[in-house]
C-alpha cells in the first residue's frame, strides 16, 4: 500500500506524521514545509492506540444503520396522470378524493399537476383507494454496490481537494 500526503495527493516514500491544526497527518515534505506544520513521533500517538482500537471496534461492531423508509421508495414518472386517470375511472371527483385523503382540493391538483409530490403514507393512501401503482422499491443494495465500485476506481480524495489551505502569515518578532 503506498501512502499519499493528506493535503495534496503526492507519494510519500517514507511516513512521516505531522502535527497541524490539531490534526495528526501524513503529509510530503513540501506540505509540511508551506504549512509549518510540526513532525509528530510515532510513539506519542501509541499512548492513545488502544483507546482508538476500542472505539474503533464499538463502532464497528454496531450494525449499519437503517435507511428511512420514505429513502426506499421512489414515485414513477407521470405518477400525476396516473392518479388523476384512476380517479375519473372510478367517477371520483377531486373534492371526494382530497375529501377522503384528508387533503385540500387544491392540494391534490398540485400532485395530479405534478407541482408537488405525496409523502409515502399519502402515495401509499392514493395507491389503495384508487388501485394503482405509484411507487417503486429503490433497490438500496445495488446503489451501495455501484457507489462502492465507482469510489474505488477513483483517486482517493485528500483534505487538499476539499479545503483552501493557506500559507501561515510570518509573525513579526
Amino acid at each position: 500500500m503506498s501512502l499519499t500526503c493528506e493535503i495534496c495527493g503526492r507519494p510519500v516514500h517514507k511516513k512521516k506524521l505531522y502535527r497541524y491544526e490539531g490534526l495528526t497527518l501524513i503529509l510530503c515534505p513540501i506540505c509540511a514545509r508551506n504549512v509549518n506544520a510540526v513532525e509528530v513521533q510515532e510513539e506519542r500517538l501509541l499512548m492513545h492506540k488502544k483507546s482508538y482500537q476500542k472505539q474503533a471496534l464499538r463502532k464497528i461492531s454496531r450494525s449499519p444503520p437503517k435507511i428511512p423508509e420514505e429513502l426506499s421508495y421512489k414515485l414513477v414518472s407521470g405518477y400525476g396522470k396516473k392518479i388523476r386517470t384512476a380517479r375519473e375511472k372510478l367517477g371520483l371527483k377531486r373534492d371526494e378524493l382530497a375529501r377522503r385523503l384528508g387533503i385540500s382540493e387544491s392540494a391534490l391538483r398540485k400532485i395530479e399537476a405534478e407541482k408537488l409530490s405525496p409523502d409515502l403514507t399519502l402515495a401509499r393512501r392514493l395507491e389503495k383507494i384508487l388501485h394503482i401503482s405509484i411507487l417503486r422499491k429503490i433497490d438500496i443494495e445495488l446503489l451501495e454496490m455501484i457507489s462502492k465500485t465507482s469510489r474505488e476506481e477513483s483517486k482517493p480524495l485528500t483534505i487538499g481537494d476539499v479545503m483552501i489551505i493557506e500559507k501561515p502569515k510570518k509573525r513579526k518578532k
